[in-house]
């Protein structure tokens, strides 16, 4: 899992220092334009840095040019590109008690790392600074083609991150051939693929999570098409035992189909990291609660996810608050900073009589920064 990240001249992200995260649930919370979504997908460019293929597929699933990515800083009346994205980031493992730090600096021109450095314990590789290591072409990271095996696993750790910042109903419905990516796709796409490859006792699991969301959820159908497309839907019982209905996914709620590729994306990421932006989207608020107890407790896997909604705050008691609950933010200086938001003092002193959703609500983000910059400056 990720516990640390920081990125620079990736878009509109320029940051000073890492932010920390949690193993479990971590809820970035923010302004417009702070950077929250452009954060997610931060993180999800460089977890496709070291798959073999995954720049080019990464920016291809979003209809993107590398020029993109880069970040153009002004000054006076002219613009210049930010070539090079500086990034760093610590991968964790329960069972390994040697994270794996790795940085590097990504050159838009070139589609690659120009420099990267990779620790783990005293093993330590910078493959920009071996002369028999300059020959190889590749794209992405160095990582991606080659992986000593003083540092074997890295790729495997780092690319175990499952994106749904695209996720639309509209794709969840659509019948897709199957892909070589993993998991429901980035939009949810190959959503009723990933359910034809879930076992029988996943399907149970499924099952179990979604009726503490949707009580009338009993199980679903998957077909086959020729193509190499599939067909699936979703039949309910309801309260009196014998109402049964079979719904094809076309005819499902936007709701209902989000939820489902977030729980199956949770069973494919297992150990891992997922990135949901905006969690509340298209959900009603009875199921925030059942879906953040079980994003936080059992989905046995790091989600970090963006929400404008403090209602969905409310669902946390106090201590889930300070440790899930990160502020995301711009200086004065337009840099990037992230602080947990209820480790500051106004907040802190107002979770004291409200509800942690109360306290969002109450408080003015934009009058917030200037204590949220002195924090960080201090903990620096």
């Amino acid at each position: 899992m990720i516990t640390q990240f920081r990125i620079n001249h990736f878009k509109s992200l320029m940051m000073k220092k890492p932010v920390t995260l949690n193993s479990g649930l971590n809820l970035m919370i923010g302004l417009n334009s702070s950077g929250k979504s452009t954060f997610l997908q931060a993180i999800d460019f460089v977890s496709a840095l070291p798959r073999f293929g995954g720049y080019r597929s990464w920016l291809d699933k979003r209809g993107w040019e590398a020029k993109d990515l880069a970040c153009r800083v002004k000054s006076g009346a002219r613009s210049r590109s930010m070539p090079l994205i500086e990034f760093e980031a610590v991968y964790e493992e329960p069972d390994d008690h040697l994270p794996y730090q790795w940085s590097g600096a990504f050159s838009v021109g070139k589609g690659r790392c120009e420099s990267e450095k990779l620790c783990h314990g005293p093993d330590q590789y910078e493959p920009d600074k071996d002369p028999n290591m300059k020959s190889f072409n590749y794209e992405g990271s160095f990582f991606s083609i080659f992986e000593p095996a003083k540092i074997q696993g890295f790729r495997k750790l780092a690319s175990n991150c499952y994106s749904l910042d695209l996720l639309s109903p509209q794709l969840m419905r659509a019948h897709v051939r199957r892909r070589s990516e993993a998991g429901v796709g980035t939009g949810g796409e190959l959503l009723g693929h990933a359910l034809l490859e879930l076992s029988e006792s996943e399907a149970e699991k499924l099952a179990d999570v979604m009726r503490r969301l949707h009580p009338a959820y009993e199980s679903f159908d998957v077909k086959k098409q020729r193509g190499g497309s599939v067909r699936f839907s979703i039949n309910e019982k309801f309260a009196d035992g014998n109402s049964q209905l079979e719904t094809e996914a076309t005819h499902i709620s936007d709701g209902l189909l989000r939820l489902m590729a977030i729980i199956v994306s949770t069973m494919r990421c297992r150990g891992g990291t997922l990135l949901i932006d905006e969690l509340e989207d298209g959900l009603n608020p009875e199921v925030m609660e059942p879906l953040l107890n079980y994003l936080a407790y059992d989905a046995g896997c790091q989600t970090i996810v963006t929400t404008h909604s403090p209602i969905l705050l409310s669902y946390l008691n106090d201590d889930q608050a300070h440790q899930a609950v990160k502020l995301l933010f711009k200086d004065e200086a337009g840099m990037s900073r992230c602080v947990p938001f209820f480790d500051l003092p106004t907040t802190r002193k107002m979770l004291d009589t409200l509800y942690p959703g109360e306290v969002m609500l109450q408080c003015d983000l934009n009058n917030l920064s200037e204590e949220a910059c002195a924090y960080a400056e201090n903990q620096q």
